[in-house]
């Protein structure tokens, strides 16, 4: 908007071609032409310059605004100077904005927006902050990553899919960026930041609140808008960041600003997807149990059960995304030491719920379609159970925790949810006791359907101990049971079925992992936690 003009001034001649030619130049000054008039106007409205027209716009997209042309009352020489302001629905959103910016550094919690992020947990933060394509995909709802026109998909959903990006272009104020034009071409990535998260329950407040934040932004002058926009992404996410530490443990609470960094990776790695659930837990586990969600589309419940994911973006959902060996390998990092305890008590009990020929599966698969053909995922299984014993307030209640066993015996089909419960405890005893006397075993399903790389042989499988060391053994040499299990795939190579590092025989890891599960053991044991004192083989004890 146009207040007024704050001067304009021109410059005329009268007889200007005599004047030129009589002009004569002064030796010593810096001389004008002679009878030249210089008319200055100062404070004057718009509609009263000598010098500009306004005219109204044919337009209706222009809402009745004005133009002002520049014609033959604008002669060369001619200066005006406009003193211009907002309009005025303009002032009044970024004032609405500015107030929605002080809400993330409002000390007192009473903001809207601090009251909305205090209920947040950290699976609501996983979707809000994260979540690639694969996990959003899950939800069946239709929604994938960002995808920025001349520029290209962004790797999360959440936030922090935008904030890469942003942190790039205020580095170097590059107004020019595919992101700063899109913002200014139409709305779609705000309606996108908004609608993802009003779709579920957990986020649907704070979606809400950037549909508010969103509506006053679409009213700036485009080329506010990467400002203003970058403004809200950033003080919004710092906020969720900051939130994020609050719900974690002391360890991270007190910790560096590298700890601090580090310990986000729970919140990425964490969360509930949709087709790689846990298994359904025992209906008569003890509290605290999963919170139970109904599916708005569906009408089915299933329980609010995270799992980490083995790594993204690839091993983020559906059947790829459940390892028992990543699983626990990570567990202690990403959920203990971050104070997460419900969620790492709710994966070592599913995982548990799934244990066959004494094993924990490798892909877990829901627990019905599980693969059986890693040797170490049980040793971090049983050591992470200690870890978990060790570091969480009453640690050792989990193992009278009850377990819904899907395969009691070796042959059987999955059983329902609570029909066939033990304690963890035993389920633990019978891992060691498998262990003790020695089995081999084929895996179900052996062939190229279950493995198009192994051989026939690598799918037989055999766990034991040698009781001369003491040592855990098993596998042989066309399997590859621990960690570094690549399997040749190249018929050219002449690698085809052969593991590249098959550490058939006593894996020095699991061993470790075996005696550090005992040392725990023994002490739950004589603090009367363990009821076991021994492990039976046919007729005799080993102690």
């Amino acid at each position: 908007h146009i207040d007024e003009v704050l001067y304009e001034m021109t410059i005329s001649i009268s007889n200007g071609a005599a004047a030129v030619k009589n002009f004569v130049r002064d030796k010593t000054y810096i001389n004008n032409l002679q009878q030249v008039t210089v008319q200055i106007r100062e404070h004057l409205p718009v509609d009263q310059s000598q010098c500009v027209n306004l005219r109204s716009s044919n337009r209706r997209e222009d809402n009745n605004d004005r133009h002002i042309t520049f014609d033959k009352h604008f002669p060369p020489g001619t200066i005006i100077c406009f003193k211009v302001s907002l309009l005025q629905q303009v002032q009044n959103s970024i004032i609405e904005i500015r107030k929605n910016l002080n809400e993330f550094t409002d000390e007192s919690g009473a903001s809207e927006f601090q009251q909305i992020i205090n209920k947040l947990t950290l699976l609501d933060l996983n979707r809000v902050l994260y979540r690639n394509s694969n996990e959003e995909q899950a939800d069946g709802l239709g929604i994938d990553v960002y995808e920025i026109p001349g520029y290209g998909k962004l790797v999360y959903c959440g936030l922090q899919g935008f904030m890469s990006v942003l942190e790039k272009i205020r580095l170097t104020n590059e107004l020019k960026h595919p992101l700063c034009q899109h913002l200014k071409d139409g709305f779609w990535c705000l309606d996108y930041i908004s609608s993802r998260l009003i779709k579920h329950r957990g986020t649907q407040a704070i979606g809400q609140w950037y549909e508010k934040c969103f509506r006053q932004l679409k009213r700036l002058p485009k080329h506010l808008l990467p400002a203003y926009f970058d403004l809200i992404i950033t003080g919004s996410y710092t906020v969720l960041i900051e939130h994020a530490w609050r719900l974690m443990g002391p360890f991270v609470q007190k910790g560096s600003t590298f700890v601090r960094a580090l310990s986000m990776a729970s919140v990425i790695l964490c969360g509930l997807v949709k087709d790689a659930q846990l298994p359904a837990l025992s209906p008569n586990l003890k509290e605290p149990k999963p919170i139970e969600l109904t599916d708005d589309r569906t009408g089915l419940k299933y329980p609010l059960c995270p799992t980490l994911g083995a790594g993204l973006p690839h091993f983020a959902a559906a059947v790829w995304r459940n390892w028992g060996r990543d699983t626990f390998i990570a567990l202690r990092g990403l959920m203990l030491i971050t104070g997460r305890f419900d969620e790492a008590r709710y994966l070592i009990l599913g995982y548990g719920q799934c244990l066959r020929h004494g094993l924990i599966p490798n892909l877990l698969g829901d627990g019905r379609i599980a693969r059986y053909n890693a040797r170490d995922a049980v040793w971090w299984w049983l050591y992470s159970i200690g870890e978990y014993i060790h570091m969480a307030p009453h640690g050792h209640e989990i193992l009278e925790d009850k377990v819904s066993r899907l395969y009691p015996t070796h042959d059987s089909q999955p059983q329902p949810p609570g029909l066939y419960d033990q304690h963890l405890y035993e389920v633990i005893q019978e891992a060691l006791t498998r262990h003790a006397q020695s089995l081999t075993y084929r895996e179900r399903g052996a062939g190229y359907n279950l493995d198009m790389d192994m051989s026939d042989e690598g799918f037989n499988n055999r766990i034991g101990v040698d009781f001369e060391t003491g040592f855990v053994y098993g596998g042989n040499s066309h399997n590859c049971g621990t960690w570094m299990d690549k399997m040749g795939s190249s018929a050219k190579a002449g690698n085809k079925g052969k593991p590249g590092s098959p550490r058939d025989g006593s894996a020095v890891e699991l061993v470790g992992l075996c005696r550090a599960t005992l040392k725990w053991l023994i002490k739950a044991n004589k603090e009367g936690y363990y009821p076991y004192d021994n492990i039976k083989i046919s007729t005799s004890n080993i102690h």
